[in-house]
């Protein structure tokens, strides 16, 4: 796209249904590689079953969403515990829905099902959507046309060439002037999942999901608003521009806790009209048949991943079979169509092998542990590194189904860093944890070191802010596992089975962590969540070679970290 004008890209582009392919979008959990079969976080599990959920509860298949939300349940991943940011949405999503086709599970207690506790609900489930507005909740037309008008207006998607200093400067000058109309202030306050996007928005990286959001919740204010009015033309309009747009940030999510939609009937088919799904499902030009084979799938897949845990269909390769494996897919999935929008033309592969390099040479290899001898590092190197080494000298930049990573630099590229500006970061960044991002559980984590070794090479190489890999020290490695051990040992009942549902998430085995001699983590500078750690540079490279199997959707977050947008972008929908 680049070099196109901002006329040529709006005339070439489909149809907002050949675009935002609604069944793509729901089942996206579910169909696209790799599915949740292969999710190894408990958390994450958690939240994609619950986002599929939601929506095969809007699409008239609530007892397929009951079902997988039973399922959680059962395996102590409750989408309804307060401590769980996905509940945001959760709870009133499916009590809405049960309430509106009479369908309550046995387990939710009547005291749950009253008129004054949904009302408290519908109350809560407001919330995510009055956060994004300036004005008081007033059920008038006067506050509709107000929230129209925000999600038409939204906020900005460039800021200037300045400081990030200047530009919360710069945004909170715009709010306090009226830039954004009846918009929230951009800069905050907000909830602590939107860190991420609102992160992305205030750098300029990819400006689109924070904007999008404010227009999500512009339109379910507007729409719940009519609905209550009987304002019923107005809601139709609104409604239609929801289901054209149902699969942008949060909207579906919002859709779903609008009380009053469930009550006006939008989600429950026509009495008398057969299997031809409700005025959402006509909208969004689906069939129920194809709906219900969708939620069978679903919840046959989430059953046997909690049963038998993920899939891993590369666990017997050997380093050298997934290098090549990540090579080949990068080949064949890497959207650099879209990669290319935010920056200068990519180097593309030529064949599926292009990514590999020649085997390191035993010299260079030599060298390497002389110069981390030197600057002081532990010399010896895991042993799953060296065969790494010896099958390919680091890899090219590599797809993970978003973003372009070059986390394998050449032998004599690979070199000791330092990690003092952690000290700019969170708390949570201060320290250095082996499990996975979101677990929340009471350990005592040593502090990050004050150096690692950088598999991907110098801080300041060139290149689009790709992530780093780096290697931990066995100290620190060590005391980390103490650290796991110590906690598993005073843990009882659920909070012990979690803990060890999150080692083995990542190392397989408790007797596999135990043996850890060396962390490997990564760490991207535009995710908030931290660094990410793996069962070794093997480790890594099996899960990569899962992620890069995955096509690029057009709900993906994918971009070049480095690249700032500009106002030359072509304007996209939102």
């Amino acid at each position: 796209m680049s070099g196109a004008t901002s006329k040529q890209y709006q005339d070439a582009q489909p149809t907002m249904r050949e675009k935002y392919p609604a069944l793509a979008f729901l089942m996206r959990h579910v169909d696209a590689a790799p599915s949740i079969s292969y999710t190894r976080f408990s958390d994450e599990l958690r939240h994609r079953a619950t986002d599929t959920a939601i929506g095969l509860a809007l699409c008239g298949e609530p007892g397929a969403a009951t079902r997988i939300i039973e399922l959680l349940r059962t395996h102590s991943l409750d989408p309804f515990d307060p401590h769980n940011e996905g509940s945001t949405y959760a709870r009133p999503a499916m009590y809405f829905a049960w309430e509106a086709t009479r369908s309550w599970p046995g387990w939710i207690p009547p005291e749950e099902r009253t008129e004054d506790r949904l009302n408290e609900i519908e109350a809560e489930a407001r919330k995510p959507w009055l956060e994004r507005f300036t004005e008081e909740w007033k059920v008038d037309g006067e506050t509709a046309a107000k929230a129209l008008e925000m999600a038409r207006a939204s906020i900005n998607n460039v800021f200037p060439s300045v400081s990030a200093v200047e530009r919360i400067q710069l945004a909170n000058k715009w709010f306090q002037d009226g830039y954004y109309g009846y918009a929230s202030n951009p800069m905050g306050p907000f909830s602590a999942r939107y860190i991420k996007i609102q992160g992305w928005w205030r750098r300029g990286l990819y400006p689109f999901p924070w904007q999008q959001l404010f227009r999500s919740a512009g339109l379910s204010i507007a729409l719940d608003i009519q609905l209550k009015l009987g304002l019923d033309k107005d809601a139709k309009e609104t409604f239609e521009q929801i289901c054209d747009r149902i699969t942008f940030t949060e909207q579906l999510e919002m859709l779903a806790c609008s009380r009053s939609a469930w009550h006006s009937g939008l989600f429950t088919p026509d009495k008398g009209a057969g299997n031809t799904g409700s005025r959402f499902v006509k909208l969004l030009e689906l069939s129920q048949t194809d709906l219900h084979a969708c939620g069978l799938r679903a919840v046959e897949q989430l059953a046997k991943r909690l049963r038998n845990g993920p899939e891993r269909p590369f666990r017997d390769k050997t380093v050298a079979d997934l290098a090549q494996l990540i090579s080949a897919h990068t080949y064949e999935n890497c959207d650099f169509n879209e990669l290319e929008i935010y920056g200068p033309p990519i180097d593309r592969p030529a064949d599926a092998n292009s990514l590999l390099h020649e085997p390191c040479h035993p010299d260079e290899l030599a060298d390497l542990k002389h110069r981390l001898s030197t600057a002081g590092a532990d010399p010896d190197l895991p042993q799953d590194y060296e065969e790494l080494l010896a099958a390919t000298n680091g890899l090219e930049p590599f797809w993970d189904g978003g973003f372009r990573l070059r986390l394998l630099a050449p032998a004599r590229e690979v070199t000791t860093a330092t990690l003092s500006f952690f000290e700019r970061g969170s708390g949570e960044n201060s320290v250095l944890s082996l499990l996975p991002p979101g677990y929340h559980g009471r350990i005592e984590w040593p502090p990050m070191p004050d150096r690692v070794v950088s598999l991907s090479g110098a801080e300041d190489r060139e290149g689009d802010g790709d992530g780093d890999l780096w290697l931990i020290d066995r100290a620190t490695t060590a005391r980390c596992k103490e650290a796991v051990l110590e906690a598993l040992a005073r843990s009882d009942g659920d909070a012990r089975r979690r803990l060890q549902v999150a080692v083995e998430d990542i190392y397989g085995s408790l007797q596999r962590f135990r043996e850890l001699e060396f962390g490997v983590v990564s760490w991207r500078h535009w995710d908030p969540e931290g660094v990410v750690p793996y069962d070794g540079v093997r480790g890594m490279l099996e899960v990569m070679a899962e992620k890069s199997m995955h096509r690029y959707m057009l709900w993906d977050p994918c971009f070049r970290p480095n690249q700032r947008i500009s106002k030359e972008r072509p304007p996209f929908v939102i």
